[in-house]
């Protein structure tokens, strides 16, 4: 049987991961999870709270499209401090106002791109 393969971007120390793990888990379904943050201290306290993730270092911005392709399931959840309103309220004080970072764009780009080439493919469905 295939496997389930579950790219988590961004991870943190695994909010989302545990509902992935107890659906999966209960309705059988076989799956490996990478869980993708560049704070290894992060990545420390994953493994601990999440000992069925892989855990990777590395930066979610780095991945080609080629790798993107390689996951049937892909969950990006960045940081939002440059994205979110209250930032902008930091508008006028150069400590605290964040530029956006404009990666993130480029990147869910490259998530729909790789998810419309995954969809092309024949696969099975979980839900």
């Amino acid at each position: 049987m295939v496997k389930l393969r579950i790219l988590d971007l961004f991870c943190g120390v695994g909010g989302v991961v545990r509902g992935f793990h107890k659906y999966l888990q209960e309705q059988g379904v076989e799956y490996e999870y990478y869980a993708v943050d560049t704070d290894r201290r992060i990545l420390i306290a994953h493994e601990l709270l999440n000992p069925n993730s892989i855990t990777v270092c590395r930066d979610a911005y780095g991945f080609t499209d080629e790798e993107l392709k390689g996951y049937d399931f892909i969950w990006a959840s960045p940081p939002c401090e440059t994205h979110s309103h209250l930032n902008f309220y930091n508008w006028n004080d150069p400590k605290k106002f964040k530029e956006p970072d404009m990666r993130l764009y480029e990147l869910i780009l490259r998530l729909q791109k790789a998810g419309n080439s995954v969809r092309s493919r024949e696969r099975r469905t979980v839900l």
